[in-house]
């Protein structure tokens, strides 16, 4: 997914480089990182003759090389000279002044700049001059529309291998759990006795709707206390991943649940409108204690005089 975006957003660099055309040209890319690595992928595509790539470590320019990169330059070592007149079109991937310093450096009387690095925002001394003197172009490349079918097409047909890049493949059918939990329930009195309060459901809260305060669903009496009602119905879905760096432990997992539900008295109606939900996160540990559980909870269906507890705590069950 993280591939796919970054490809399109330098497919449309590479196409800003030179109104995309780079063929028999030299392309030099500042930044060895998986936004330089791409545009080294994307000048490929665009028909660059010779791709050279610098950066201030070894590791992004190894990564660089096995995207394709012809040539790699430490740019914290090289002199001035060793970087003049190195190409016709200069890519900035790095978002770093001294990254645009090396640009300016390396472009060819005539050539171009396409900034696609974020620069700092307290800014940076523009080269105006050395721009003007040297008759230089210098873009920028952002987004583009159009660029975004050219990723996907050039990913669906593998004329580019983005897998250099990736960290690591973790199998799907392996890594997430699905849970879901449902409760419906229904009280009421016999021979036309009303329902005892004291048998109420109650709602809000660690195994019902998380993110609303525990047990706050539901009727209100007279002096403002919470005393639930006869029905109930709430579900509970969880997704379970694995924490990164764990390996195969599942005893520690994060993970993302969504809940729905609430309480009702017997006079009221039970209607799609009066349901509370709530969407959160959390890290669940089956500790030797037993089961813990810490999550955090924004309520996405509520009204304005619901309790709301974002952050809880859970011992036991491990659902």
């Amino acid at each position: 997914m993280h591939a796919r975006g970054v490809r399109r957003d330098h497919a449309h660099a590479a196409d800003r480089a030179a109104a995309g055309n780079l063929t028999g040209k030299t392309v030099l890319v500042t930044g060895g990182g998986t936004i330089g690595s791409m545009s080294v992928i994307a000048a490929r595509l665009n028909g660059a003759a010779h791709i050279i790539v610098c950066d201030i470590a070894e590791r992004p320019l190894q990564t660089a090389t096995s995207v394709g990169a012809d040539r790699t330059i430490r740019s914290d070592q090289a002199s001035d000279a060793e970087l003049a007149d190195l190409a016709d079109v200069c890519i900035e991937a790095a978002g770093s002044p001294a990254a645009l310093a090396t640009c300016l450096k390396a472009a060819r009387r005539g050539g171009r700049i396409v900034q696609v690095g974020t620069l700092p925002n307290d800014g940076v001394m523009f080269p105006a001059n050395s721009i003007m003197t040297r008759e230089l172009d210098y873009v920028g490349a952002f987004r583009a529309a159009h660029a975004f079918d050219w990723a996907v097409q050039y990913l669906r047909t593998r004329r580019v291998d983005v897998r250099p890049l990736l960290s690591a493949q973790i199998p799907l059918s392996r890594s997430l759990t699905f849970g879901v939990n449902a409760e419906i329930g229904y009280g009421k009195g016999l021979g036309g006795r009303p329902y005892p309060i004291f048998k109420n459901f109650f709602g809000g809260g660690l195994g019902t709707v998380r993110g609303f305060d525990q047990g706050s669903l539901g009727q209100v009496d007279v002096i403002g206390a919470y005393i639930g009602g006869s029905r109930r119905f709430n579900i509970n879905n969880e997704l379970y991943l694995p924490v990164p760096g764990a390996n195969a432990d599942r005893t520690l997992r994060i993970f993302l649940y969504g809940d729905a539900g609430n309480v009702w008295g017997e006079t009221e109606k039970i209607t799609f409108e009066s349901l509370r939900a709530s969407l959160g996160a959390g890290v669940s540990w089956i500790s030797p204690v037993g089961p813990l559980k810490l999550s955090y909870g924004y309520p996405v269906r509520k009204q304005p005089n619901d309790r709301i507890q974002r952050l809880q705590f859970q011992i036991g069950t491990a659902f």
